[in-house]
């Protein structure tokens, strides 16, 4: 961490970077480089050599391409990593760095980028140079960058006229060194790269010096991704992108998987999702079914009540037909001539017994109703 704390300071003060001490380690050496137009054998390897003794463009330790409009050279650092910073020397034939320097006015301009493919507009921009001169560009330079990337491009261009005070006609690399400091494991930070980044950053990683998530997973925020995000206002899903259910209750959901806290006035479903949106219609069409089915069985048991005390009626009124029309036939009342004290108490034994087997007759139609019923539960369940 001092180490960083110094960087900074000579940065502000102007103090001469290779003096300052980093932490991070040059995770681009003997990486595999590529560049635009090399010139003879001065290949893109020869920036991540290590070697920077002769910074001469004829020397063992530079690359150097056809001059042109454009000039571009990159290296593969093989993964995305942690980048905290780029380290550039620039050629100068071994002479003194002022604006008598020829190779000043081929340095101006430069653009470094971060990406995570060979093509700098996919990347972010990390520095365009816009304001300095052939007096007061430095060489060596350092870039913070703090980001996470596999590609470190540098690109020079001399494509719009007129071009800035001081400028080259053309533009190459001239490149003596590239270094690139920092993380190998784009999920670690700190001094050394010991920290471990929150774990509830996006894909792990966060920022190289401070430990901050860039992003958060989903259902978490602040600036380390601990802060637990209940609920949300009508959106869901990473990044917040997602609208929740229509239905849902004031427009609310869970902000991970989306499920409301309570359905809108005049849906159907319980008041708060248990599971899925699918399960919940699929529980809602199993509940209907169930009253249906309930409804049915009510309903045909009120017909079987209705018939049995129909039959009833209808057997009773006939009985007593049959008995008043006995009765005309033969009168049994009381002293009748025409039958002895014997007859008449026959004839009432046998009102008596037809009386009770009508309401035998009843109950069985009772039972039978009630083992109708079970039977179409049973059939049923």
């Amino acid at each position: 961490m001092f180490g960083s704390y110094l960087a900074i300071f000579c940065i502000l003060f102007g103090i001469p970077l290779p003096f300052a001490v980093w932490t991070y380690e040059n995770i681009a050496l003997y990486k595999t480089a590529w560049q635009q137009d090399t010139l003879l054998s001065f290949t893109a390897a020869r920036a991540v050599d290590g070697r920077k003794d002769s910074l001469s463009i004829f020397g063992s330790d530079c690359v150097t391409s056809q001059y042109n409009y454009t000039a571009e050279w990159r290296v593969d650092l093989g993964a995305v990593v942690s980048i905290h910073h780029i380290f550039i020397q620039y050629a100068t034939n071994n002479l003194p760095w002022d604006e008598n320097n020829s190779h000043t006015a081929r340095f101006l301009g430069f653009s470094v980028y971060i990406s995570n493919t060979t093509n700098k507009e996919d990347g972010i921009l990390c520095f365009r140079d816009t304001m300095y001169t052939r007096a007061t560009i430095p060489n060596p330079t350092n870039i913070t960058c703090p980001h996470h990337g596999r590609y470190v491009i540098y690109y020079n261009n001399r494509t719009s006229l007129p071009y800035p005070v001081g400028y080259s006609k053309d533009a190459g690399n001239d490149l003596c060194e590239v270094e690139v400091y920092g993380c190998t494991s784009p999920k670690s930070y700190g001094e050394n790269c010991s920290i471990t980044c929150p774990e509830n950053c996006t894909d792990g990683r966060c920022h190289i010096v401070e430990g901050t998530c860039f992003q958060c997973l989903n259902g978490y925020s602040g600036s380390t991704c601990t802060k637990v995000s209940d609920s949300n206002h009508g959106e869901s899903g990473k990044n917040c992108s997602t609208p929740c259910p229509e239905n849902c209750l004031d427009g609310q959901c869970e902000v991970v998987n989306e499920t409301c806290f309570g359905c809108s006035e005049g849906d159907n479903g319980s008041n708060i999702y248990e599971g899925d949106r699918s399960t919940t219609w699929i529980n809602i069409e199993e509940t209907r079914d169930r009253y249906a089915l309930l409804y049915w069985c009510g309903a045909v048991g009120v017909v079987v009540i209705v018939v049995i005390i129909t039959i009833f009626v209808t057997k009773t009124r006939n009985s007593n037909s049959a008995k008043t029309s006995h009765s005309c036939c033969l009168d049994i009342s009381s002293g009748n001539a025409n039958f002895s004290t014997e007859d008449e108490i026959a004839l009432q034994n046998l009102s008596t017994q037809r009386t009770k087997h009508d309401w035998r007759m009843f109950v069985d139609f009772l039972h039978s109703g009630v083992d109708f019923r079970l039977d179409i539960r049973k059939h049923r369940t």
